[in-house]
């Protein structure tokens, strides 16, 4: 005989009902493809800024493409799952990239230009033997932390490099040297507790998920904190600390 679908547990819709399930999907869809398209375009940011060897934007970069996939929809995990390895990916560039920055900053000086001196005129030689004493002075400054004094000896080598001839082939490898060490002061201005050492502050913010994990609110939000004394711009650390926030002001009183 025929089966009796109601008895055999077969859900039905009616028009109506059948009309927004589709609708729904359909703007679930759409939504995941908006959030796609967002995290895309945060990847190509960090990336550009990882190519070009700008630390400090690549980190900025970051932090927003983080932001992005956190909000990306927890429904399709075999997707979030990959988006996750890229961004776990992207962070190791940064690493990379902080890493070079760092050597090339704490030896700039292995970097210049092998100097001809028999081809070379008197004027020629003192001249670039005072822009490098300079910038050797420079370099010890920034080494002790002196951010002010390190910014006055990197305005005066800029100055001293600028009077080279156009043409002198030392001139744009001297200018390479001091790019970089511009940017080494401006991450340092802008994370004066980083040290160029961005892992630290990861490392802080997963101690901070991790105890969130646990239920220990208090262990969290020092985490958090101190991710925040660090990089004030942090965004996730924010987030989780306006959350604190927000559920404290949302408990009934007794």
């Amino acid at each position: 005989g025929k089966v009796d679908l109601k008895e055999e547990g077969v859900i039905y819709l009616s028009a109506e009902e059948e009309e927004n399930f589709k609708a729904e999907a359909q703007r679930a869809e759409e939504e995941r493809s908006a959030k796609e398209e967002e995290l895309k375009k945060k990847e190509e940011e960090t990336n550009k800024a990882i190519e070009e060897g700008h630390l400090a934007k690549a980190i900025e970069c970051y932090q927003a493409y983080k932001n992005a996939f956190s909000n990306y929809p927890n429904e399709d995990k075999f997707k979030k799952i990959e988006w996750y390895n890229e961004v776990l990916a992207t962070y190791e560039q940064i690493r990379r990239l902080r890493e070079t920055l760092q050597d090339k900053a704490a030896h700039p000086m292995a970097q210049e230009p092998v100097i001809e001196e028999e081809h070379m005129d008197p004027e020629e030689k003192k001249q670039l033997l005072a822009i490098k004493e300079l910038m050797h002075e420079l370099i010890e400054e920034l080494e002790e932390g002196d951010l002010g004094k390190s910014e006055i000896l990197l305005m005066e080598s800029r100055q001293a490099v600028s009077k080279l001839e156009h043409d002198a082939e030392e001139k744009q490898p001297l200018e390479n040297i001091l790019s970089i060490i511009t940017d080494r002061i401006t991450f340092y201005k802008a994370h004066p507790e980083a040290k160029e050492d961005i892992t630290d502050i990861e490392e802080l913010y997963e101690e901070g998920v991790q105890a969130m994990e646990e239920n220990e609110e208090g262990q969290a939000r020092h985490y958090f904190e101190q991710v925040l004394r660090i990089d004030p711009e942090h965004q996730s650390a924010k987030g989780r600390l306006n959350n604190f926030s927000k559920n404290a002001q949302e408990v009934p009183e007794q």
